[in-house]
């Protein structure tokens, strides 16, 4: 199945792009589309930790690593916004 995926501010810094097409297995999780992001880009370490904290909506609502991606969704990819979980304060190192 083919993602489309928007990246937002750190995550769009570190990947380079602001919006991408994704290929996946059909029937695979927020968590898999991540992970495959990830694996496209091996040597961006700081994109991976943008994905570990972010947050992502599919097709404009919240979802969750588990969720399984139907049809061919828009998947946002939003990192901790200021005022976000203390556990991010990396970024802005």
């Amino acid at each position: 199945m083919k993602v489309h995926v928007r990246y937002f501010a750190a995550a769009a810094d570190y990947a380079g792009a602001d919006s991408e097409e994704i290929e996946i297995e059909d029937g695979a999780s927020v968590g898999e589309l991540a992970e495959a992001i990830k694996s496209a880009r091996p040597d961006s370490e700081r994109l991976a930790k943008v994905l570990d904290v972010a947050s992502f909506l599919v097709n404009g609502k919240r979802a969750e690593a588990g969720d399984v991606l139907t049809g061919t969704p828009d998947v946002d990819v939003l990192p901790p916004f200021a005022g976000g979980s203390p556990d991010a304060a990396w970024m802005v190192r």
